[in-house]
């Protein structure tokens, strides 16, 4: 009647017993074979032990890696104590890696080292993304985070960005800070 989809293949047959099979079914959808579900266990952990004893090996490489951390694009981080989070992680995700590229497009217009530029922009689009979730709620978190991005790509025009890095709320407060008052 339906198409077989095996989706009992990995229950063994409850009929099924290794010296004798009583099972019945013409069709039965459970696994009646033993030995390859017990190969395949101790292939996975064989696997399992190769892969962890190079990463125990050195400490340096550990180093290595937290220093290079800056370098790569920012990721959220989901945790169970992050349950108050009003969007879903894959959208904030995927609003972050907007907001890290704006950045680094700033800031690797400005001159600055690639490395530098890498780093500035990961901690501001962080600091960037937190705050927006932070003043928004479910329905406007994308809408604040383009607005973000426009203000970002409008400050490469602004005559003070060339020596700042920082949030757009930080350059904000800057560009007020040395703007002269009108009275």
């Amino acid at each position: 009647m339906f198409p077989v989809l095996k989706l009992f293949h990995r229950i063994n047959c409850p009929d099924h017993q290794p010296p004798s099979s009583t099972c019945s079914r013409a069709n039965c959808l459970f696994n009646h074979s033993q030995a390859p579900i017990e190969t395949k266990v101790t292939e996975r952990s064989k696997e399992k032990q190769k892969q962890s004893a190079p990463a125990t090996s050195t400490q340096a490489t550990t180093a290595v890696t937290s220093e290079q951390k800056d370098l790569l694009p920012p990721r959220i981080q989901v945790s169970r104590t992050m349950t108050s989070s009003h969007t879903f992680p894959s959208v904030r995700q995927k609003l972050l890696d907007t907001l890290y590229q704006e950045y680094l497009k700033l800031y690797q217009g400005v001159k600055l080292s690639d490395d530098q530029a890498r780093a500035a922009a990961r901690r501001d689009s962080l600091q960037e993304e937190l705050d927006c979730l932070r003043a928004s709620n479910q329905k406007t978190y994308r809408n604040t985070i383009i607005s973000r991005v426009v203000q970002i790509r409008k400050r490469a025009n602004e005559p003070h960005h060339s020596s700042f890095t920082g949030t757009t709320a930080e350059f904000q407060q800057l560009k007020q800070a040395t703007q002269p008052s009108k009275s």
